[in-house]
């Protein structure tokens, strides 16, 4: 994985490579907060998802929800008023530490990119 952002414009872009094969660029709108820095490139992502704020509360997300409080200084409240104003949690599933956090209005798929390396 490869990590750009752009803070003053709230952007961050990543290029991720999803279980070693498929490489896609991601990016995020309106980004808040992010786990995905310098230290998580090379990471492969197999997974990422939406989901709630309820659902950040569950045992697997404990770790990247702990971070994520600690580094705003934040609370479930918090977190339920940003989703309330339109931030989603993105949760990116990986091999090597588990799951990273990034919260921001919206994220999208560079279509540009082809969808397998081995297609290239």
């Amino acid at each position: 994985m490869n990590v750009a952002t752009d803070q003053v414009a709230g952007v961050l872009f990543i290029t991720a490579v999803f279980d070693e094969e498929v490489e896609q660029d991601i990016g995020y709108e309106e980004m808040y907060y992010s786990q995905l820095n310098e230290g998580t490139i090379g990471f492969v992502i197999s997974s990422v998802e939406e989901i709630t704020p309820y659902e950040l509360g569950l045992p697997k997300y404990t770790q990247a929800a702990t971070l994520l409080y600690a580094d705003c200084c934040a609370d479930e409240d918090f977190i339920h008023d940003m989703y309330n104003r339109g931030n989603r949690l993105f949760v990116h599933h990986t091999k090597e530490r588990g799951e990273f956090i990034v919260l921001a209005k919206r994220l999208f798929f560079d279509e540009s990119r082809p969808y397998k390396a081995s297609d290239e």
